[in-house]
């Protein structure tokens, strides 16, 4: 790490446009840098056209390689580091300056997050210590921290400390807190020591983080893995490719889809049950539905999935038809469905739709038949004359690191099924939920229904809460729901009632310039009205309570919220009608949550 001289600092206009000076070099050095990984780009590929033999090989790896340097510095570009750290390390003459960001850049002396030496970042100065990876423990004296948001190259906040000052404000350009996308995006510079602590943890074993919506649960979650992935210690262990996280929903994966490659991860598998589960049975034709009727009230259909999940107890050999998976299931449902449920199946036969009680149903049955799942994957082999052929070969379904996200929302044969497909070496599943969240009926009802060991040091309850106001935290408490109100809670406007009418007018005349505005209801029927009238505002987003959960909006629309249905007339036992009560409370907790700003409640005219 490079010598410097460090001089007492002073807090004036000269230290900002010494660190604007110092961002242009960086930048300046880092597209310099990119300029010449564009032109080895373009030479490798130009070689591997004529390449044969190992030859070929030799250029594929170099030009992987350029082509993940090239992803990595077009986000370094836009922000190069968040702290910069003076140090003085004991038994040197010379003091040093560290800069710490997402990923390293040598000669300008930029190291990554995940580097042992970035947990000073979170000291206050004075003396600190840290362990290497050859355990060796290197101290020393932080004489000055300076912390930025960098952002398009550009300083929009910079604060500094040392010894003899406290950490004070140096500039902070005016910005609201609005995102560019619906969407959590804490990231790395933000995290506490203590989540910093949670994300070096030891590799091996599982990790349940919980907390209320906003607490940044899922954020650490994923800066565990990018730690994984990149910490020498451990990226050996998790290949990208060996990595997989399960998501609710389209959104969840597209937004997923959009984050990690800021955080360095570029190759892991994101999928939803359905997805995954489809491949891995080889269904094609077929489509999938949550809730596989929309014809029916929610505790018949209740019912109906109830039976379902009772069949699951007692599973038959699996079909070796893959044609008849719906006569197979037609004979798991047979004991448990009555006529009239009987008669549903049928209708969903025709439509082959299956839902997550069938797909579950047939991987428990594949794994009762097989004692493991495999998929079915390409495999290529080069002959003699440098051509290659393709066949299709049975491999076994494992990972070396899951992530379920809304952990919350599955059955606990799901869980189990996950589990299954857990690599023996790292066994390494980071289960991720909050138990007020549950947006579908039979999932699980306490952590322990996962069947994991958590040791206390992997078992992490987030409290903060960063996303909403005041004023809507204080709303949500108002309906009886558990919220711990932070003092440093951010102010904002109260929680209104409105009729539907004056949504639009809203839109229109006070939030159009909002970055991202939610109109959320329980059911799709009750969304088509606003899908209607408000196509033509692309920073409008017309969802379900259940896709918006795990997304966030400046402006939240609640439509319409879930009255009970009359349960008089029901012959259901208590046991549905409770889970479909909590089901339901749940469900507007996760819509009130969903505003960072401002939160309607949209009454319908009657």
């Amino acid at each position: 790490m490079s010598d410097t001289n460090t001089s007492k600092p002073h807090i004036t206009l000269d230290l900002l446009a010494l660190a604007r000076e110092h961002v242009d070099q960086v930048t300046n050095s880092i597209s310099a840098k990119k300029d010449f990984v564009d032109t080895q780009i373009t030479y490798l590929r130009k070689r591997i056209i004529h390449a044969r033999g190992d030859d070929r090989d030799q250029f594929e790896g170099r030009l992987l390689h350029e082509l993940e340097n090239q992803r990595m510095m077009e986000t370094q570009i836009q922000s190069p580091y968040f702290v910069r750290c003076d140090v003085h390390l004991d038994g040197e003459q010379q003091a040093k300056i560290w800069y710490f960001g997402k990923f390293p850049f040598l000669s300008e002396s930029i190291y990554s997050w995940v580097t042992p030496a970035a947990t000073i970042r979170f000291e206050s100065p004075g003396r600190f210590r840290y362990t290497t990876p050859e355990g060796e423990d290197i101290t020393g004296a932080l004489l000055r921290k300076d912390q930025f948001l960098i952002v398009n190259k550009k300083i929009l906040f910079m604060a500094t400390e040392n010894k003899e000052q406290q950490r004070k404000l140096v500039y902070q350009e005016y910005f609201s807190q609005k995102k560019d996308s619906f969407a959590l995006t804490e990231i790395v510079e933000q995290m506490e020591k203590a989540q910093d602590t949670i994300i070096r943890a030891h590799h091996r074993g599982s990790f349940l983080i919980s907390g209320p919506a906003g607490s940044g649960k899922t954020t650490l979650a994923l800066h565990r893995v990018a730690f994984l992935v990149q910490s020498p210690d451990t990226s050996a262990l998790f290949p990208e490719k060996e990595i997989i996280i399960f998501v609710q929903d389209r959104v969840t994966q597209e937004y997923f889809a959009k984050l990690l490659p800021s955080l360095g991860i570029y190759d892991v598998s994101i999928t939803t049950f359905d997805q995954w589960a489809m491949s891995i049975l080889g269904l094609t034709n077929v489509s999938y539905a949550m809730r596989s009727s929309t014809s029916l009230g929610e505790l018949e259909l209740d019912a109906y999935e109830f039976a379902k999940y009772q069949s699951m107890k007692e599973i038959k050999s699996y079909p070796t038809n893959l044609l008849r998976v719906f006569d197979y299931l037609e004979q798991c449902y047979e004991k448990e469905f009555t006529t009239e449920q009987k008669e549903l199946f049928k209708k969903q036969k025709k439509a082959l739709i299956l839902d997550r009680f069938d797909l579950t149903l047939l991987l428990k049955a594949t794994l009762k038949t097989k004692d493991k799942l495999t998929i079915q994957k390409e495999k290529f082999t080069r002959t003699a004359s440098g051509k290659y052929t393709k066949k299709l070969t049975d491999k076994d379904v494992s990972f070396a690191l899951m992530v379920i996200d809304e952990a919350e929302n599955y059955l606990p044969e799901q869980l189990q099924i996950f589990k299954s497909c857990s690599n023996k070496q790292t066994q390494a599943i980071i289960y991720v939920g909050d138990l007020v969240q549950q947006t579908l009926p039979f999932t699980i009802k306490q952590w322990a229904d996962i069947e994991e060991k958590f040791d206390d040091e992997r078992k992490v309850v987030l409290q903060k809460v960063y996303r909403n106001t005041k004023q809507i935290l204080e709303y949500i408490k108002s309906h009886e729901y558990e919220v711990v109100i932070p003092e440093e809670a951010r102010g904002g406007e109260m929680v209104e009632e409105i009729a539907e009418s004056k949504v639009k007018e809203l839109i229109i005349n006070k939030h159009i310039k909002d970055t991202s505005i939610g109109i959320l209801a329980q059911s799709e029927q009750s969304l088509g009205k606003y899908r209607r009238l408000l196509d033509s505002y692309k920073n409008v987003h017309c969802f379900t309570i259940n896709e918006a959960q795990g997304v966030e909006f400046d402006t939240v629309f609640l439509v319409s919220p879930h009255k009970p249905e009359d349960n008089t007339h029901h012959t259901q036992n208590n046991e549905l009608i409770k889970e479909r009560e909590k089901v339901n409370r749940d469900l507007l907790y996760v819509a009130y949550t969903r505003a960072i700003q401002k939160l309607y409640i949209v009454k319908a005219i009657s």
